[in-house]
Order: C-alpha cells, then sequence, then structure tokens
C-alpha cells in the first residue's frame, strides 16, 4: 500500500519544482484548502490535491517552522506526520546537545530534528519506518543542500542491532499515538518503548536523548530511567513543548535540570538540582511589594517553587500560590514581571467601578473562582494591557492584583 502511495508521490514531487506549481502554491498560499480542492481554474499539469496539501502544510508550519514553510523546495507529508515533529526553536535547542556528534536518529519522522541537528552534528543517520516519509526526507535533505545526512529505511531498533556502528549519541523520539490514535503520555505506552530497550540503545552510543511527552511527570520519568543525567523542559513562549532526558551508561548522582522558556531572540533559562530545591527555605511576603513575578511553566513543571526565593530573593505570596514579589525588578527572573497598581478586597466596590465593563488579561492562582467566573461576575472582557491576578495571600486572604507589564532587557540566548 505504502510503496503504490510512493509511486504516485514521486511523480508530484517532480511536478512541486515546476514554475507553474510553484506560482499556484504562492498565489493561494493563505486559501481555504477545502474550497481550493472545488478550484475549477487550475493550470494544467497542476494535482490540486497535492497543491492543497502544500498549502496547507505550509500554513501549518508558518509558526511552527518558519523557515521551511518559507522555503518552496521543501515539501511536506499529509498534515499526521507533523503533528509530532519538533518546531524549529525546539529543533535549534535539541542540535546544541548534540553539536560534533555522530548522531543517530532513530525515529526520523518528518526529519526536522535530523535537518537541525546536521548543522551541528559531525553526521546524522535519519533511521525512519515509513518508505515514504524516507523518500521525502531524501528528496528535502538534497533540495536543502544538506550533505552529512544518512536516510535509511526501516525500524530503528532494527538498525541498531544490525548496524556495526557505534554513536555518540542516539536520538529517540517515540511515537505517542496508540493504535486507536488515541495520545499516550506513559513511556510503557509509546513505541519504542524506550524502558524495554534502554539498555540496548546504551550499548550503541555514549549517549541517550529522549524526548518525551510534555505531560509526562518529571519525578515518574527519573524513577522509571535509569542514568538520567540532564532534565531539560523546553517551552516556546511560556508553552511546555518538550521534554528531553539524557541519559548515559554511567549513572548520574543526581541530574541537572534545565528549564528553558525559548522567546524570540532570547532564552529564560535556569538550571538546578531537586537536592537544591529540597534544601532552600521559601520566604513567604507579609504584604505585595512593588513588582510581581509569574514564573514561567517550566518552573512549574520541574517542581521549582521555593528555588527562587533562595537564587534571587524574591518572597512567595503563599505556599501554595505560585507567585513572587520585591521591591526592585529584577532583570532575570525567569518568568514574566509586572508593577503591581493596586491591590483590591474580593468584592470592594472600588474594583467593581474600575473593571466593570473593561478588558484585562485574567489569571487565578490558588483561588476560589475560575477564570471564566471572575470574567462573568464582574463583565471584564478578554485582553487589553491591564493584567488581573486572583490570588490567595501568606495569611489567607484572597486578593486581586491589577498590575502592568514592567519593562525588562532581555537576557542573551544561553
Amino acid at each position: 500500500m505504502e510503496l503504490e502511495l510512493l509511486s504516485t508521490l514521486q511523480p508530484l514531487w517532480r511536478e512541486a519544482l515546476s514554475v507553474s506549481f510553484r506560482s499556484f502554491v504562492r498565489a493561494h498560499a493563505d486559501d481555504d484548502v477545502h474550497a481550493l480542492l472545488l478550484h475549477k481554474s487550475v493550470p494544467p499539469g497542476v494535482d490540486v490535491r497535492f497543491a492543497a496539501q502544500q498549502i496547507e502544510g505550509r500554513q501549518k508550519a508558518r509558526e511552527k517552522l518558519p523557515a521551511l514553510a518559507a522555503n518552496p523546495d521543501f515539501i511536506f507529508p499529509a498534515k499526521l506526520a507533523m503533528e509530532q515533529c519538533s518546531s524549529e526553536s525546539t529543533a535549534r535547542y535539541k542540535a546544541r546537545l548534540l553539536a560534533g556528534r555522530a548522531v543517530a536518529d532513530v525515529t526520523g519522522g518528518l526529519g526536522v530534528d535530523a535537518l537541525y541537528a546536521a548543522g551541528c552534528a559531525a553526521s546524522v543517520c535519519y533511521v525512519e519506518k515509513s518508505e515514504a516519509l524516507c523518500a521525502l526526507a531524501r528528496h528535502n535533505f538534497s533540495a536543502l543542500g544538506v550533505k552529512n545526512v544518512e536516510v535509511h529505511c526501516g525500524d530503528g531498533i532494527r538498525f541498531l542491532q544490525d548496524s556495526l556502528r557505534h554513536f555518540d549519541a542516539v536520538c529517540v523520539d517515540p511515537s505517542r499515538r496508540s493504535a486507536d490514535r488515541s495520545r499516550q503520555t506513559l513511556l510503557a505506552n509509546c513505541e519504542p518503548d524506550v524502558l524495554l530497550h534502554q539498555d540496548f540503545l546504551l550499548s550503541r552510543a555514549d549517549m541517550l536523548l529522549l524526548k518525551a511527552s510534555p505531560m509526562l511527570d518529571v519525578a515518574q520519568a527519573l524513577r522509571e530511567l535509569h542514568g538520567v543525567c540532564e532534565v531539560h523542559v523546553v517551552a516556546v513562549k511560556n508553552d511546555c513543548k518538550e521534554l528531553l532526558l539524557v541519559c548515559r551508561r554511567e549513572a548520574s548522582a543526581e541530574p541537572l535540570i534545565r528549564c528553558a522558556n525559548i522567546l524570540p531572540g532570547h532564552v529564560q533559562q535556569l538550571d538546578f538540582r531537586l537536592s537544591e530545591e529540597r534544601a532552600a527555605a521559601a520566604r513567604y511576603a507579609d504584604k505585595l511589594r512593588r513588582y510581581l513575578y509569574e514564573p514561567n511553566v517550566t518552573l512549574l513543571k520541574a517542581g521549582a517553587f521555593k528555588l527562587p526565593c533562595a537564587r534571587l530573593g524574591v518572597e512567595k505570596l503563599h505556599p501554595d500560590t505560585h507567585l513572587y514579589t520585591s521591591d526592585s525588578l529584577l532583570p532575570d527572573f525567569p518568568g514574566r514581571a509586572f508593577e503591581v497598581e493596586h491591590v483590591f478586597s474580593l468584592g470592594e466596590q472600588a474594583f467593581k467601578l474600575q473593571v466593570a465593563g473593561s478588558s484585562a488579561n485574567v489569571a487565578v492562582r490558588n483561588f476560589p473562582l475560575t477564570v471564566a467566573e471572575i470574567r462573568r461576575k464582574y463583565k471584564i472582557g478578554e485582553g487589553g494591557s491591564a493584567y488581573l491576578f486572583a490570588a490567595t495571600l501568606r495569611n489567607g486572604e484572597r486578593r486581586i492584583i491589577k498590575a502592568a507589564k514592567a519593562e525588562r532587557k532581555a537576557c542573551p540566548v544561553r
């Protein structure tokens, strides 16, 4: 079935390089692809279904893979293959972990990770079960001028079993879709089962780089895997995207936890070890200071709740309220910073007068009402430049904090 599909697609890939095809895709770049399939004015030699696939792929890739979306030589697969592929930002992040190494990517997929790894690694072996994706990867690597990637079609584990080569690093991004297409989180439910194959994988490489679901609990991953020396919790614009686990044969006394939030032009980063978090003494604020801080999702995911107090000197609002405050503005706090404008009691008339009918960004932290309930109760619209944090303070009082974003200089990429 797949070989028949492959023989059908390869002429289409050649067609995709034609002037008429590229002109058609460019002219309809923003069109609704479903309406496009009914388009009556199609140039001769242009397969409208394949053109719709390329247009839809570029539309979906504009934010996730902007460089590839803008490249007319890159050919996109059906949308299913794009669901689990890395974004450009996260692929670049992983590539830095592989700099100078001989790498085997045994779950190649669309080839985004292999493509960006090739820019840093000495060499990359891309291994993928799908004949169609392998052929597509060969085309795309060649079209993009990538010369240090070998493409191998087959099962990644079997490839390593049959190969006599030893790699510096093996990368695995297990499929997180079950037979009924439901999403999976636990490592044992993904394919391949890394828990089953970890010892073998580490017999074929010095390092295993495992990409797990961002929903996987960090503590559980550390219990199930052995030899974990680094854990990278990676977010893009404060949206948690990947949990990366670096394993080696030799056991690590305690893994480094790196919280990395990738923003345009820089990365907010905090490194720590779990023993530091356990030993850290939290400081709790007796009142709101001038500045309020909302930590990145990566810190919350990694469990760094007390550490900002010990490292940065901020005070926490409450043991279960993950917001922090300080008198002076901290330029390097790993999260968003706000200047407090007013603190209201719940139901205070002044608050009702200020916000009723206005718009604001609303967040709740350890609070009995939901965002939707607050919006409905006080008739607050979405958006605008004002920020409202409904939170519980140290003494148990419920407060609504009105704040504006504080301007800070960006920290450089690390």
